[in-house]
């Protein structure tokens, strides 16, 4: 291979780059003969040149196959190319090639060595002052801690990346990390959040007319409307993100949108419609290869067909899933699919049925296994004796399979279900055994984030003891205003006061509370009102809502002001219902008196602002206020009063009542509905 063979073999190759990405399995036969080419001179050669383009041919055929979901074969290229570097002494190609490594790892359930590799790939990209490809690597770690649900790991990693991405002005890369925050906040279940770094994601992406960046984003919208249960809008943003892939004709993201709709219509019972969008998906993951694709819609599919009552065909589909997973190496799909069967066949023990094997997973089984379930099929009689017995096969089996993997929380699947079955089965040792086991598995790993932070404690103490007397002080500040004020408070001497456009005021006042107070003691009086409005402020804390103050028996709130929350007017609702639900059983000892609440939101513009200097305290002020007051004093008892602007921005979420116009003192006529339930 001469100067000018290599030449126009590395133009070919910078031409062909371009589509490892979009269209990967386009370019995968052509980068397998070059790769052939490299490999029948390989030895003859030394130049660093010559190895480093054979590097490039190695990482690009690796990103290729990773596209295409051969996470074994990407292993075994960024190994090869990981050595070339080495030979060629080219530092940012072995940063590429080990980060390559990672990743496969990381699919192929390999979290430990996955963590390793990446490191190892930061050191390097660290040593070139690479910011972004450091960056990069960090949200790789991000993506492995919330994988095993190390949450604070992620988001520690996550917020990492983002200011190296701002050094160097890589905008895709800073909506890259916001979605990924916005991810792990998702995971975590904190859905403003979430949504707040999914709207940063999507302003970077839109200033930067980044198609695929915004179609992303709105797919991660979409999520959290989808886990909040508001189906509705949910399909909007997966409609959002399709239009924005298929501009791009992106087919593997158009494959994950048309998975995302076809799991919406399945939560809500329509599975032709979900068969439809999913059996849409299989075609756009065939189109461009993606076998890890096709094998987790088989999956999606044999849920369906499941819920839809015909279980031979269900557990057909979960046994080629398993097939697929296993021939690729998907160790984290195959785990998946044995738990799911297992259940499956636990939900069969407790309805006295049984179905055999699917033959693509008995095939799989180690001789030893096949022999027992044969035995298991001519000994039981009862259909769940050798539902559970049949559990017990699949559970040795797991068993292996966890041997191959660091997911704890299988191991504790496997320690629960174990338990489960051996109850069934009166092995009341044996389960009692286990029940211990899968206890001590869920302490751990509840209980792993704890542990990492007591780890740190040692050498931060110092530091806190010094620190002590300005915490207290900070604390009591921070009790007494919102988080995002106290800060400006201590180092500014300037009024603070803020314009909020859109805020949802909330009041809530206990009905009949005059006659409360002479049925009471003072003492009684205040112990009620203490436990009632601690119960308010957790719910606020839930819900990402702030307390404004409490008179009285009154509870003033405000959402979408100091706590940034682009859901408020859904969260004020959320809190309100949560709160009237909780009331519907309280019981007041030794009084026979029945507590009940009313409330009143609204949602408009106020200003707010810090009053007082002694004991400083945050308000708000406008009409908004006035109205919301007007709205809970026009309640009743365990009701949520609206007003008209609350109602447009929440109809599509929750049932509402209309009562008509109300007349409200010193604002006219307003159009009032009362929350009923979420829809």
């Amino acid at each position: 291979m001469n100067y000018f063979e290599i030449e126009e073999l590395r133009n070919e190759l910078s031409e062909l780059t371009r589509f490892q990405h979009t269209a990967p399995s386009r370019i995968n036969s052509r980068l397998d003969e070059m790769y052939a080419q490299f490999q029948l001179v390989k030895d003859a050669y030394t130049s660093n040149e010559f190895h480093t383009l054979f590097s490039d041919v190695l990482i690009s055929l690796a990103i290729v196959n990773f596209n295409l979901g051969n996470f074994p074969r990407v292993s075994v290229l960024a190994l090869e190319a990981e050595t070339a570097s080495r030979i060629a002494e080219n530092m940012k190609n072995l940063a590429t090639s080990i980060n390559l490594r990672g990743l496969s790892s990381m699919r192929m359930s390999k979290f430990n060595d996955a963590l390793l590799f990446f490191e190892d790939s930061r050191v390097i990209r660290e040593g070139l002052a690479d910011s972004s490809g450091v960056a990069q690597v960090l949200i790789n770690m991000g993506i492995v801690f919330r994988t095993i649900s190390l949450y604070e790991q992620s988001v520690e990693n996550l917020q990492k990346a983002i200011p190296y991405f701002e050094k160097t002005f890589n905008q895709n890369g800073l909506a890259l990390a916001y979605d990924n925050l916005g991810t792990t906040f998702l995971k975590m279940g904190k859905y403003p959040e979430a949504i707040e770094r999914f709207q940063s994601a999507l302003q970077i992406s839109q200033e930067t007319n980044d198609k695929t960046g915004i179609g992303v984003t709105y797919l991660n919208i979409g999520l959290v409307f989808e886990k909040s249960s508001n189906f509705k809008k949910a399909l909007e943003y997966y409609e959002l993100s399709l239009g924005y892939f298929q501009e791009n004709n992106d087919n593997h993201r158009i494959a994950i949108a048309y998975t995302n709709m076809g799991n919406v219509y399945t939560s809500i019972n329509q599975y032709e419609k979900s068969k439809q969008y999913l059996n849409l998906a299989n075609s756009m993951f065939e189109s461009s290869n993606d076998v890890l694709g096709i094998t987790r819609n088989l999956g999606n599919l044999a849920a369906i067909v499941e819920k839809m009552g015909d279980m031979n065909e269900a557990l057909r589909l979960y046994g080629e899933c398993y097939t697929l997973s296993k021939k690729h190496e998907f160790l984290n799909v195959e785990i998946q699919i044995i738990h799911t069967i297992i259940k499956v066949y636990y939900d069969l023990a407790i309805q006295n049925k049984f179905f055999d094997i699917p033959s693509t997973i008995y095939e799989h089984l180690p001789d030893d296994l096949k022999d027992k379930y044969n035995d298991n099929v001519k000994k039981y009689v009862l259909p769940k004796e050798k539902s559970l017995h049949t559990i017990l096969l699949y559970l040795g089996f797991l068993n292996l399979l966890n041997s191959r993997s660091s997911i704890e929380q299988s191991q504790y699947f496997f320690a629960l279900f174990s338990y489960k079955v051996n109850k069934e089965l009166n092995e009341f040792k044996l389960a009692l055994s286990f029940h211990e086991e899968s206890m001590k598995l869920k302490e751990e790993i509840t209980g792993k984030e704890t542990q990492i932070k007591l780890a740190t404690f040692e050498s931060t103490r110092q530091l806190e003891l010094l620190q002590k007397e300005r915490e207290v002080t900070d604390s009591l500040l921070h009790k007494m205003l919102p988080a995002s004020l106290d800060e400006k408070l201590k180092y500014s001497q300037s009024e603070i006061a803020t314009y909020y456009e859109d805020v949802s005021v909330i009041f809530m006042d206990i009905v009949g509370f005059t006659k409360l107070s002479q049925l009471v003691t003072a003492r009684e009086l205040v112990q009620i009102l203490g436990e009632l409005f601690s119960y308010c402020d957790e719910i606020a804390d839930k819900h990402s809502i702030e307390k404004i103050k409490t008179i009285g028996d009154s509870y003033m709130a405000v959402g979408g002001a100091t706590i940034n929350n682009p859901i408020h007017h859904i969260s004020s609702i959320q809190l309100a219902l949560e709160i009237c639900e909780y009331m519907k059983n309280y019981k007041l000892k030794n009084v026979d008196f029945n507590l009940q609440v009313r409330f009143g939101i609204h949602s408009g513009p106020v200003i707010g602002g810090v009053i007082g200097t002694k004991r400083p305290s945050f308000d708000i002020w406008g009409e908004s206020v006035n109205i919301a007051s007007r709205l809970e004093s026009l309640s009743e008892p365990n009701k949520i009063n609206i007003s008209g602007s609350m109602y447009e921005q929440v109809k599509d979420t929750f049932l509402c009542t209309y009562r008509g116009k109300h007349e409200a003192k010193n604002i006219g006529d307003m159009d009032m509905y009362f929350v009923d339930s979420l829809i």
